[in-house]
């Protein structure tokens, strides 16, 4: 069980420079209330307001003198490959306190959130690197914030490891359709629509906010990707083995939806005629026309 320690006892100020002393007495209690059942505690990049999106969920605390560490659990990848690799050095807890209106479980000190940071320091000072402010009354965050222009260096710092992460999962989406294509499963020509969808559900599974242009909306989408899927039967004409070698047979037996580039009806029209004339499956003729 590999644990990280997110916060030590002491007095120390917090995000806003409120003095707050926090016991080891107060980090067990804390450690007594947290129950993932009524509120699971995420691990976020920096102090979110919404602790969103989540990368990870605290799944057990546990008190080592006066150092309260936190286990984790449903750890996002490449989120993890980049704690690995040194892109998170330091750690910031955040807590509702005992008499917050928000707090899961009033009377105690409960965990809100841990708050992975780039180059700002924590308060804790002497918290092991990790190996794997939300201004709202009654909630700590105990982050150092010394001169205007670190926080601004701070939130460009999220910023860029977000966009980076995101990134990262757009590349896999991508990686996953074009396997899709290779491998005969989607036609090139619905490949846009599927990544949209992809996209939406990636995000969605996250707890991101997903808005659509105007007149948009998801089951719009989804009939477009269906409406962009060539046509696999034909049931008016029935395509015979003289039918086949007429050249011009692949444009009567596919029909395209009306949006679908000029450049994927294209490609698509050259990968059945190939098809068609070698006696090859989508698959095989795909590979031949692409390469």
């Amino acid at each position: 069980m590999n644990l990280i320690e997110i916060f030590k006892a002491g007095k120390r100020k917090d995000s806003r420079g409120t003095e707050i002393n926090i016991t080891s007495l107060d980090l067990q209690e804390a450690v007594k209330a947290y129950d993932v059942n009524t509120f699971e505690a995420p691990a976020v990049i920096g102090h979110p307001e919404h602790n969103a999106p989540a990368y990870a969920w605290v799944k057990a605390l546990y008190l080592d003198d006066d150092v309260l560490k936190a286990e984790f659990q449903q750890v996002d990848p490449d989120f993890a490959e980049m704690v690995e690799k040194g892109r998170f050095k330091k750690i910031s807890a955040s807590f509702y306190l005992p008499d917050s209106e928000h707090n899961p479980k009033k009377g105690a000190l409960y965990l809100r959130h841990v708050g992975f940071l780039g180059a700002m320091a924590p308060a804790v000072k002497g918290l092991k690197t990790p190996v794997f402010s939300e201004n709202e009354m009654g909630v700590v965050d105990f982050a150092i914030y010394d001169e205007p222009s670190e926080i601004e260096k701070l939130k460009a710092e999220n910023e860029r490891l977000k966009v980076q992460l995101a990134s990262r999962e757009k590349s896999d989406i991508l990686a996953f359709a074009d396997g899709l294509v290779s491998q005969g499963k989607l036609a090139p020509v619905a490949k846009q629509q599927a990544i949209e969808l992809l996209n939406f559900a990636e995000r969605y599974d996250k707890g991101d906010f997903v808005e659509f242009g105007e007149n948009e909306s998801l089951l719009q989408k989804i009939k477009a990707f269906f409406s962009t899927q060539p046509k696999i039967i034909e049931f008016s004409e029935i395509a015979t083995k003289d039918r086949a070698k007429e050249p011009d047979s692949v444009d009567s037996l596919v029909e395209y939806h009306e949006e679908t580039p000029p450049e994927l009806i294209d490609l698509d029209q050259k990968i059945r005629a190939y098809a068609r004339v070698n006696g090859t499956d989508y698959q095989t003729a795909l590979h031949v026309i692409t390469k």
